[in-house]
């Protein structure tokens, strides 16, 4: 029982011993081999199995992830590494602006990596002595970086001792340039014309559509509008434009009266007859400077003047009147039409023949005294017609019983001022007719009317 308990040992020894001889056979092959025969062995062939695979490329770090590496630190692998760049080329790896060809900036650094700082570059710098961010185009400095702290890469300043002055700053009405813009005082619309209010020629400040050109300067449809705005500046010329802008006709120039009655008159007509022709079909008197009828039995000679397509509803009117001879105020009134000789005096109306609209009638009496129906109803005369009602002023300037044929020295209505309403608004002209039925050319047995100054307003 021993003995073959030994040979059987025996027999197991040698087979494992065996079995190891093997593996060692086979690491021996497997190490250091250089199968594809390139001259390298396997343990560092990238393939062995390819004669024309050898070593793996070299990498090198690229720390600041640039694309290019540093020649310090290169390392063998069949594989780039995490971290590695194929090249050795970057002349500054712990700053990634750095690089070969790479753009050149005002930094104090070699970026392109070509040996020289910051070269080729030149930015302009400006002296701001006072601060305000912009400096004195005139104190010029072109180099990569500031030579000082004074000096800025804003130029435009345009009065480098005054930090309140500078390109966008805010304007005030103190004859200076606030915001370097050429312009003195301010522009709050930015359409290149300065407010008016400060001396400028813009019209309208707030708007940037409404400027001084031909048609765009209009500061409303009529003189009230233009007051109701709050952009009147007092009596005198303005531009307004009756039918909005932007449509119709063009602006136009009136003379607005901004006082009279509150303000907001457009001016028709203002004359003085010793230097002023007479309107429409007015006739200058051969021997006074008043305008009369023309030389027709019981007349009436008539002028209008337009409106300017402002739309009124009032009608302001302001005259020196003068008598001839024996006018006979509403005389004739009676059964006639306010297109017929109603009075012996001024007739104001708007609208065509046909349909006019009664405004204000000026009548003028015979005498002051009351001694006929030929006076002022105040004087016992014939009353005014229905359609005239309670719109007249009746006068004379005869103070006897008698009458002369010749202009009475003092005027009926001197710079005598009324008001008077129209029954709904439009842009009608107001139209004035001197009327009389008595021969007005030779002043023999006649009487007449004749205005020395007259003013029509509307609003």
């Amino acid at each position: 029982m021993r003995l073959m308990t030994l040979v059987s040992l025996s027999i197991v020894f040698t087979a494992c011993n065996g079995e190891d001889k093997d593996a060692v056979e086979d690491t021996q092959i497997a190490v250091g081999n250089d199968e594809d025969g390139d001259g390298v062995t396997d343990d560092v062939d990238c393939d062995d199995g390819d004669a024309a695979v050898t070593t793996g490329p070299t990498w090198f770090v690229d720390a600041d992830a640039d694309g290019f590496g540093n020649p310090s630190y290169p390392l063998a692998a069949c594989e780039a590494p995490a971290g590695y760049a194929d090249n050795n080329t970057d002349c500054d790896d712990g700053e990634a602006t750095v690089y070969p060809d790479a753009p050149e900036s005002c930094d104090a650094l070699d970026n392109d990596c070509d040996g020289a700082i910051d070269e080729e570059l030149t930015l302009s710098w400006y002296a701001d002595i006072d601060g305000d961010g912009f400096g004195d185009p005139a104190e010029l400095y072109e180099g990569c970086l500031a030579p000082t702290d004074l000096y800025v890469a804003q130029g435009g300043d345009c009065d480098e001792g005054e930090p309140t002055i500078y390109p966008g700053a805010p304007t005030l009405c103190d004859g200076l340039d606030r915001d370097c813009d050429g312009l003195i005082d301010d522009d709050g619309d930015l359409d290149g014309y300065a407010d008016a209010t400060c001396g400028g020629d813009d019209c309208v400040d707030d708007d940037p559509t409404i400027f001084p050109e031909a048609g765009l300067c209009a500061l409303g449809e009529s003189c009230l509008d233009v007051l109701n705005e709050g952009r009147s500046t007092g009596d005198g010329e303005y531009t307004i434009d009756p039918d909005g802008a932007g449509t119709g006709a063009s602006p136009l120039v009136v003379t607005c009266d901004m006082t009279t009655e509150g303000g907001g008159f457009t001016v028709l007509t203002d004359l003085n007859f010793s230097v002023d022709a007479c309107p429409g079909e007015w006739l200058l008197d051969g021997s006074k400077p008043y305008c009369r009828r023309d030389s027709e039995v019981a007349s009436a000679a008539s002028a209008s003047f337009p409106s300017f397509g402002v739309s009124w509803t009032e009608l302001h009117t302001t005259l020196t009147a003068y008598q001839y001879a024996s006018m006979n105020a509403f005389y004739y009134a009676e059964g006639r039409g306010l297109d017929d000789l109603y009075v012996d005096g001024l007739s104001i109306t708007r609208g065509a023949e046909g349909s006019r609209e009664h405004l204000y009638t000026f009548a003028i009496g015979m005498t002051t005294k009351g001694s006929s129906d030929y006076d002022c109803p105040a004087q016992g005369g014939n009353p005014p017609p229905d359609y005239v009602g309670e719109a007249y002023a009746c006068g004379s300037a005869n103070t006897t019983y008698g009458w002369i044929y010749a202009w009475y020295s003092s005027p009926v209505f001197s710079a005598l001022s009324t008001l008077s309403a129209a029954s709904a608004a439009s842009s009608d002209d107001v139209e004035l007719r001197l009327m009389a039925d008595e021969e007005s050319g030779t002043h023999t047995n006649s009487e007449d009317i004749g205005l020395s100054s007259l003013k029509v307003m509307v609003r």
